[in-house]
């Protein structure tokens, strides 16, 4: 059988090691023996591989386990958690890409909206994270950074202790007794796995974080779209810098090579003759300026806001998939406690018995003793 692990499978193990810390090493020893010659039997895990027979003996033990108590295990709360995440914070960017759309261009009809404010709050922010990222793991891999986590993963743990924190003191009077001990149980369960296994817990975050980015960009493309749609919106700009419109226009270009083969030069970002007349001088107003050329950036925003913002999380998030499975699948299972149980599976359990004598003083048996072997 193929080992396929789950992070609600590192919790439930992580559970299982910790329990076992109060619990006699003979018992533990024929208990799992026990499990190791009923793996054998059945013929359910590959007895060579260490990731397999563990796997093999979590489940097996989760079986003791509810037929010994009735208590839930950490793992199917973890399990339900991440789904939750999954399906409600992509919701919650795309609740906020609506709304930071819709106040953005809020548009009063006397001032054309700065698309410098646009590309910066919107598209270079994004793409100065995905430069660090792509940067980072440019350093990693000809051995320049010497830290064991990115910057991201600190951030993600920093923010996941204080909520941490404030679920356990919300837990002490908003959750019932029994619920509540689960609950802790896991948040407890959460540092020990994110100190043994590291990099594992940050892919799920991290991709949680780009799922809900996905649904910022589509909410803020919705709501662009939407105010383009129905609204008469201008767009120019400005700077204090004094820099030219050439030297805009060949950033511009730059910016949209992506996709300037596919469509024409007036859609796919707008002329040296649309961006000279859509700046606007403060001293002059905008009554001057043509509407051909205050419209003709609509296009290229909507394109930057689709590749930069919308594709990119995209495959980021899809790259994010690939490494959580990559990271189950050769996860690292070296810890003491599961080094532990592996050589109590392997070794026989011996136990040796003396002959037995009745009242009359003679020996049930003609052997002194003998010895078994599991």
């Amino acid at each position: 059988m193929k080992s396929h692990w789950t992070y609600s499978d590192i919790f439930d193990l992580e559970y299982f090691f910790h329990s076992d810390q109060d619990v006699n090493d003979s018992i533990l020893h024929q208990r799992d023996r026990s499990i190791y010659l009923d793996i054998q039997k059945q013929e359910i895990g590959n007895l060579t591989s260490r990731q397999s027979l563990l796997l093999s003996w979590l489940k097996i033990n989760r079986k003791l386990r509810a037929a010994e108590t009735d208590v839930s295990l950490p793992g199917p709360l973890v399990g339900e958690a991440l789904r939750l995440m999954l399906l409600m914070f992509p919701v919650l960017g795309v609740i906020a890409g609506v709304l930071s759309g819709l106040a953005f261009f809020s548009y009063s009809g006397t001032t054309p909206v700065n698309v410098f404010h646009f590309l910066f709050l919107f598209i270079f922010t994004q793409l100065l994270l995905l430069l660090f990222l792509v940067l980072r793991s440019f350093l990693k891999r000809f051995g320049l950074v010497k830290q064991s986590f990115p910057l991201t993963f600190r951030l993600y743990t920093i923010l996941t202790a204080r909520l941490v924190s404030r679920l356990q003191h919300r837990l002490r009077s908003a959750v019932p007794g029994s619920s509540r001990t689960a609950y802790q149980q896991v948040l407890g369960l959460a540092k020990i796995v994110h100190y043994k296994y590291g990099m594992l817990l940050y892919w799920p975050l991290f991709s949680i974080s780009q799922r809900t980015l996905v649904g910022f960009n589509a909410g803020l493309l919705g709501a662009t779209l939407f105010r383009v749609t129905t609204s008469d919106l201008a767009f120019g700009w400005q700077s204090t810098i004094q820099f030219s419109s050439e030297a805009l226009y060949q950033g511009v270009k730059i910016l949209a090579l992506p996709w300037s083969w596919l469509f024409p030069e007036d859609i796919a970002y707008p002329s040296l003759t649309a961006i000279e007349g859509s700046r606007i001088i403060l001293k002059d107003g905008i009554y001057h300026l043509a509407t051909q050329d205050l419209v003709s950036w609509w296009p290229f925003l909507l394109l930057c806001l689709l590749v930069y913002g919308l594709v990119f999380r995209i495959l980021l998030t899809i790259l994010s998939h690939y490494y959580q499975r990559h990271c189950l699948r050769n996860i690292s299972l070296h810890s003491n406690d599961a080094l532990s149980v592996m050589r109590r599976m392997y070794s026989p359990v011996v136990s040796t018995q003396a002959a037995s004598i009745d009242d009359s003083g003679s020996k049930v048996i003609d052997h002194s003793s003998y010895t078994r072997v599991q």
